[in-house]
C-alpha cells in the first residue's frame, strides 16, 4: 500500500509539473522580453514552415537590425514575420522568403516589434493544441487531485 501511495504522489507531481511548465516558461520568457509566436502563413517557407513556433526578442533595438534578420512588425491589426531584404534611410524593406516581391511597406521604429531569435518547426501546432486542451487537462488534474486527497486515507488498518 505504501508503494501505491508513493506512485500516486509521483504521478500527481509529474502531472502538475507538465501542466504548469508551459505557463511558467512562457511567463518567464515574457518577463525577459521574449514572445512565442505560432507561424500562421507560408510566406517564410521553406525556412520556417507553417505551424512553427518562433521566439522573438521583443526588446531588441530597432537600430541593431541588419539585412537578413527575421523581424516582427505591426501591419494593421496583425503582426508579420518577414526577413529584412534591405536597410535604407527610410527604414527596413522586408520580404517573405516564399514571396517574389518585397512587402512594399517600409518598417520603421514605429511599427517594429522584435527580432526572431530562433524557431522550432511544427512546435507551434503542438502549443496550439495544448492551449486548446488546457481546460480539459485542468479538469483532469482537479479530478486527480480530488481523488488523491479523498482516497488517501483508504487502506489503513
Amino acid at each position: 500500500m505504501k508503494t501505491l501511495k508513493v506512485v500516486k504522489t509521483v504521478v500527481l507531481a509529474i502531472s502538475w509539473l507538465l501542466a504548469a511548465a508551459p505557463s511558467l516558461l512562457l511567463g518567464v520568457g515574457r518577463l525577459a522580453g521574449f514572445e512565442a509566436l505560432v507561424v500562421q502563413s507560408g510566406s517564410m517557407e521553406p525556412r520556417i514552415p507553417v505551424g512553427s513556433l518562433a521566439v522573438a526578442d521583443m526588446h531588441c533595438g530597432y537600430g541593431s537590425i541588419e539585412k537578413g534578420d527575421i523581424i516582427i512588425f505591426q501591419a494593421g491589426e496583425g503582426r508579420v514575420m518577414h526577413r529584412v531584404y534591405a536597410v535604407t534611410e527610410e527604414g527596413l524593406e522586408t520580404k517573405g522568403d516564399a514571396n517574389q516581391a518585397t512587402d512594399g511597406v517600409t518598417t520603421t521604429h514605429r511599427n517594429f516589434r522584435g527580432r526572431v531569435v530562433f524557431h522550432v518547426p511544427f512546435l507551434g501546432l503542438m502549443a496550439e493544441g495544448m492551449r486548446k486542451l488546457f481546460p480539459v487537462a485542468g479538469a483532469v488534474l482537479v479530478f486527480l487531485l480530488f481523488s488523491w486527497m479523498c482516497g488517501g486515507g483508504r487502506g489503513k488498518g
